[in-house]
């Protein structure tokens, strides 16, 4: 994978530092020898290309040259294009003359909710992203909408509540339960992340955990999903289940996510075909949906038998058979989907480029 989006380290010691941009602008030579003279002198080196182009969203376009293939030629924006190297000299020039002559137009470094971004597409961005180990879960969101830009979306802060313990504990130590207490949660949660939570999160004082998902959490304990099933429409009411998790089921002890897919997946193999992927990778919110909807029909977990399973393929570990043979029968499924889609073309191109032999009369 090419690692484009990675800032040279230099540029990026000369973008942290305005001194520096004004001193030496691009010129790398003198930086690097400003670096070797003054090593014991403390300067910035937070510059991140990243965050930086997706706080200034006017530059995300294609009229500007950010975007490079693997070989380093020019291409229009898309998935893996972002070339860190590019925007970095762009923001340096810009800088530049920004601090010559403050007329000119003047880009950020910061800005972008990357929490809320990634709060509202995490499994979106984490199954596209999932090779970019080196980058944090904010980088990957920022990176995702530099490159694919989804719509920018608000913290969902009955959801970033409940993701942490010490934001449940709190908010139920100072909101009183009434029927309004939803609004409440959502006020204080608003409170917090504008005024706390969004620097702790920026700065790394806060760790960047797993969103509360709703769906996984009723998948979890299936039996109380008529308590918070809208029969109307047939889903899950999230609101209530996220409130019920805040006002009770933390305290009760209950998990966020104790919902193993592999396992309902190996005992109803059948719903592999259904619509349970994202970015051709398994996805569990998705599995916990199909469950719930399916949910009591199919309770029976006793039709796989993980000990025989890896008795018969050399599995060491008998849990391990569930994912084990979820991922052969994803394997089958995948080929069988191919064939498919080439008998599918074969036939096509047999229906439509045929040329018709039509027989002219005398």
């Amino acid at each position: 994978m090419a690692e484009m989006y990675k800032c040279d380290e230099v540029l990026k010691f000369i973008a942290s530092n305005d001194d520096i941009v004004e001193l030496v602008g691009l010129n790398t030579t003198l930086a690097k020898k400003y670096i070797k003279i003054y090593k014991e002198t403390k300067k910035n080196e937070d510059f991140d290309a990243i965050m930086s182009l997706a706080s200034n969203v006017e530059l995300i376009d294609n009229k500007y040259d950010f975007w490079s293939n693997k070989k380093g030629a020019s291409v229009s924006k898309k998935f893996g294009s972002f070339d860190a190297k590019k925007y970095t000299k762009f923001y340096i020039s810009a800088r530049k003359e920004y601090l010559e002559d403050n007329e000119k137009p003047v880009f950020r470094k910061e800005g972008f909710d990357g929490y809320a971004y990634l709060m509202a597409y995490e499994d979106e961005i984490l199954t596209k992203y999932e090779n970019y180990e080196d980058l944090t879960n904010i980088q990957k969101a920022a990176l995702h909408y530099i490159e694919i830009t989804y719509e920018e979306k608000c913290v969902d802060y009955l959801k970033y509540i409940a993701s942490y313990d010490d934001l449940i504990n709190e908010v139920n130590e100072k909101v009183q339960v009434n029927e309004n207490i939803g609004a409440k949660y959502i006020e204080f949660g608003k409170e917090h992340y504008d005024n706390i939570g969004s620097k702790e999160i920026r700065t790394g004082v806060r760790e960047v955990t797993e969103f509360f998902d709703p769906w996984k959490y009723i998948a979890s304990y299936p039996a109380t999903k008529d308590l918070f099933w809208n029969k109307t429409e047939d889903t899950l009411n999230e609101t209530t289940a996220t409130i019920a998790y805040i006002k009770d089921g933390h305290k009760q002890g209950l998990q966020r996510n104790v919902f193993i897919p592999d396992v309902y997946l190996a005992n109803y193999p059948e719903r592999i075909k259904d619509d349970i992927y994202l970015n051709g990778k398994i996805c569990f919110h998705k599995v916990a949906k199909v469950w719930l909807k399916n949910f009591p029909k199919e309770i029976s977990f006793d039709m796989f038998d993980p000990t025989e399973f890896a008795h018969q393929n050399n599995v060491e570990n008998a849990f391990d058979s569930f994912k084990t043979y979820v991922n052969k029968q994803v394997g089958v499924y995948e080929k069988f989907m191919k064939n498919n889609k080439k008998i599918w073309y074969r036939v096509k191109n047999l229906v439509f480029c045929a040329k018709p032999r039509i027989k002219l009369g005398k």
